[in-house]
């Protein structure tokens, strides 16, 4: 597996590639936690709700929305 092949493979998995070659695992995080919850609300047919909550924002330190 090439290079390319590899991060064609990530993005597919919502994976940021960059983010991960710059050992930036807090931004790959949250951006894929993000990209998951834009997924899930598409398949539930309605956004998934309060992301910005006290409780999110507990775990994760910052807001989802």
């Amino acid at each position: 597996m090439d290079e390319a092949d590899l991060d064609r493979f990530a993005a597919s998995h919502s994976i940021s590639v960059m983010d991960l070659r710059n050992d930036n695992y807090d931004d790959y995080f949250m951006k894929r936690a993000k990209s998951l919850l834009i997924l899930i609300g598409k398949a539930m047919g309605k956004p998934v709700t309060g992301l910005g909550g006290e409780d999110v924002i507990k775990e994760f330190g910052v807001s989802l929305e």
